[in-house]
């Protein structure tokens, strides 16, 4: 029995026998799918449903090279030997580093955290403003060591206790009391009035004496800044 068979461009070649097929299918000429014609017949099929099919063809194997991939080591890599970099300029230091040999920060965590509490109480100083007692005031503050301690410019009893003659809680206005000062002239004009002016024999000597007072009670005042 004869056979035809389609080449790539569908032409037929033939007749050849099965072993003919068999040889061309072994060298790759034709494969499984390849249309073959029996030679009295019309109808095309495939290489497989014609003759019985042999073993796909033998292919040379390919000599595999087995690469055996180096040891790691089994030592790990020393912390001093070891490079991290510098979260402050960025230079490459050691991993065991606990400051920088490059900016001078500090990079381990226990002693930056000491170095900053030290400079905080090292930058602590006292700072007297208008004080008025001289040496006195300040060693009167230092054993207290605050940051910072301001005191207010010293007030003139005397000045305070004139100026609330002058005009009725104008003293308390110098004192830094504006609202008590604007209420003892409201009062003392209400009194006055009030009594057609023998009330000012009462209010006159209250206000030169409270004036006086109200500058002691203004120097008392101390502001400080932990």
């Amino acid at each position: 029995m004869n056979f035809y068979y389609a080449d790539s461009s569908n032409q037929p070649i033939g007749p050849v026998t099965v072993e003919q097929l068999n040889a061309f299918f072994q060298k790759g000429e034709i494969n499984l799918d390849t249309f073959i014609l029996v030679e009295g017949t019309s109808d095309w099929q495939a290489y497989r449903t014609i003759a019985p099919v042999s073993t796909p063809p033998a292919r040379t194997p390919v000599p595999v090279q087995v690469v055996r991939a180096p040891q790691l080591a089994s030592q790990p890599i020393a912390a001093d030997r070891a490079i991290q970099r510098c979260p402050f300029c960025a230079e490459d230091i050691s991993a065991a580093a606990k400051k920088c040999k490059h900016c001078g920060e500090t990079l381990d965590v226990t002693m930056r955290v000491a170095e900053e509490a030290r400079r905080g109480q090292s930058n602590r100083p006292n700072v007297y403003m208008n004080a008025g007692g001289g040496a006195a005031s300040a060693a009167a503050y230092a054993h207290s060591r605050p940051r910072v301690v301001v005191i207010r410019n010293q007030k003139s009893g005397i000045f305070a206790a004139l100026l609330n003659l002058l005009l009725p809680g104008l003293g308390y206005m110098y004192c830094g009391r504006v609202l008590l000062g604007i209420l003892a002239f409201v009062v003392t004009v209400v009194v006055v009035a009030v009594t057609l002016g023998v009330g000012a024999l009462v209010m006159y000597p209250i206000l030169f004496i409270d004036g006086f007072l109200a500058a002691g009670r203004a120097n008392n005042n101390v502001i400080t800044i932990a």
